[in-house]
């Protein structure tokens, strides 16, 4: 019994200490459940909306059993953009992770648009990204239907030790015009941030790794010797 805890302790320490060094949190209202990230009960709302703004194009929310950002009626096919911004500021040595899910709000057909979006932040009429990354084409699902229709994506960035002060926002883009299918948008969008572990903290999981192995070690040698 004694042999099989340390055998336990032995593996589950480290994947323990990982996990609390590593555990992740959401940022603001884009945390999977509000509407301003799965835009949930906004009807047909165009934007400025929860939150989020038209940079360009003519965005609105779509009104189905799964709501998703999309562009406005008769203008399914042109390239839009959008923002958010948080209320929260980048922290020093953080680990920031941004997730769409992307798709058509459509009955069929395929569809062929290309996507960008970026991390960034906002000082009240600058942009200034800090990541940034693009996809597409993106296969047809009927994103209205159920978001696991649609394509997850994502980025990460890792602060250094100097940081802006001003919030965080987020970027997201239809780049060129789609045929096949219409109303090509997002849903589910979530920014969530979490600790990277220092030099020291990796030392620490080594040093526990260390301690067991070698109290596991001189138990075998005992056994056999």
């Amino acid at each position: 019994m004694r042999s099989a805890l340390r055998s336990f302790l032995l593996f589950s320490t480290p994947v323990w200490l990982i996990a609390v060094l590593s555990a992740q949190t959401f940022i603001g209202n884009l945390n999977g459940s509000h509407s301003d990230s799965t835009f949930e009960g906004l009807g047909t709302t165009n934007l400025p909306v929860a939150g989020w703004v038209a940079l360009s194009g003519s965005p609105r929310t779509f009104n189905s059993t799964n709501d998703a950002l999309i562009n406005g009626a008769g203008q399914g096919f042109a390239p839009f953009s959008v923002q958010y911004v948080t209320s929260t500021a980048p922290v020093a040595n953080m680990k920031y992770t941004l997730s769409f899910v992307i798709g058509y709000v459509a009955s069929g057909g395929t569809g062929n648009a290309n996507f960008s979006f970026s991390l960034g932040t906002w000082d009240g009429s600058t942009f200034t990204a800090l990541a940034t990354a693009s996809g597409g084409p993106v296969p047809f699902g009927n994103l209205e239907a159920s978001v696991t229709n649609g394509v997850v994506e994502s980025l990460t960035f890792t602060s250094g030790a100097s940081v802006s002060s001003d919030p965080l926002a987020v970027r997201w883009a239809q780049t060129n015009t789609s045929s096949g299918a219409d109303f090509l948008g997002i849903d589910n969008v979530t920014l969530a941030v979490s600790a990277v572990p220092e030099p020291g903290a990796y030392a620490v999981i080594g040093g526990v790794v260390a301690v067991f192995a070698a109290g596991l070690r001189r138990r075998i040698l005992r056994r056999t010797a």
